[in-house]
């Protein structure tokens, strides 16, 4: 059987130009085809970094916004209430740590506490405590009369306490209110703070 063939003669025969012409478009094809996701990847990129940017300006703005409401005249009524409510805070504070000192240093060294009340509204302390022997407890209850800070000392109650010679004891005394209380006239209106 003989053969057939259709095409041309020497069509089979790529020459060595045609080679180098298909080399050349193929390699220019990818370089293309890479410059394009290049590109696209470059663009998402940015887009991503706009997108960012703009949202990160976003919240700056609220962020300012929200100072700037905070900075409002309209505001100041409240700032003003805060500040007096503060005021009276300060004004009002219990200073117990000044009880304290006071207690002990009328305490003498045979004696200790094992409870005390206080009760701020009428300024009167119940102090139970435990003496190594009677004269133990009347030199406390001495002690604690001589305290400027303290008036109206009454020994409420005394009795020994276990076969040791312990004897427990209640006092309840009356203090000056100032010793608590430290008004030093910080109001808002002497402050450094002035809202019209």
């Amino acid at each position: 059987m003989a053969e057939i063939n259709l095409a041309p003669s020497g069509a089979d025969k790529v020459s060595s130009s045609g080679k180098k012409y298909n080399l050349l478009a193929l390699i220019v094809s990818s370089v293309l085809i890479s410059l394009t996701i290049i590109g696209f990847i470059f663009f998402f990129y940015k887009k991503y970094q706009i997108k960012t940017a703009f949202d990160q300006s976003k919240a700056k703005e609220q962020s300012l916004k929200n100072e700037i409401a905070y900075l409002d005249p309209k505001n100041a009524a409240r700032f003003k209430k805060k500040i007096g409510e503060l005021s009276s805070l300060l004004e009002n504070h219990i200073y117990w740590s000044e009880i304290f000192s006071v207690i002990e240093r009328s305490t003498i060294p045979t004696v200790w506490y094992d409870g005390l009340s206080v009760a701020s509204d009428n300024y009167a302390i119940d102090l139970n405590g435990t003496a190594k022997n009677l004269d133990g407890a009347a030199r406390q209850l001495v002690s604690l009369k001589k305290e400027k800070e303290f008036q109206n000392v009454v020994l409420k109650t005394i009795g020994s306490s276990d076969s040791g010679g312990n004897v427990k004891f209640s006092v309840s005394l009356q203090f000056d209110e100032k010793l608590i209380k430290k008004n030093k006239k910080t109001s808002a209106a002497d402050s450094s703070i002035k809202i019209k």
